[in-house]
């Protein structure tokens, strides 16, 4: 993480992405984005555990953004 800049975002809001992305804002100080294509942060987590890390997420002042109709993209 040393190596990373201040600003990271993180593609896919599943467990491990939100995980990851929590740990750097909370351990590193990084502001995070989390950009996830479905409507829900960590959907296969149980529920209490999704509104956890949704209020840890908060407190962050982290940025999630949602793309449930997202379907591809190209680089040119």
């Amino acid at each position: 993480p040393k190596t990373l800049g201040n600003r990271i975002v993180i593609i896919g809001g599943g467990t491990i992405g939100a995980e990851i992305a929590l740990e750097l804002s909370e351990l590193e100080s990084k502001e995070v984005t989390i950009i996830e294509m479905t409507d829900t942060i960590a959907a296969t987590g149980n529920i209490l555990y999704r509104i956890a890390l949704r209020q840890k997420m908060e407190k962050q002042k982290m940025i999630i953004l949602f793309y449930p109709n997202f379907q591809k993209f190209y680089l040119e």
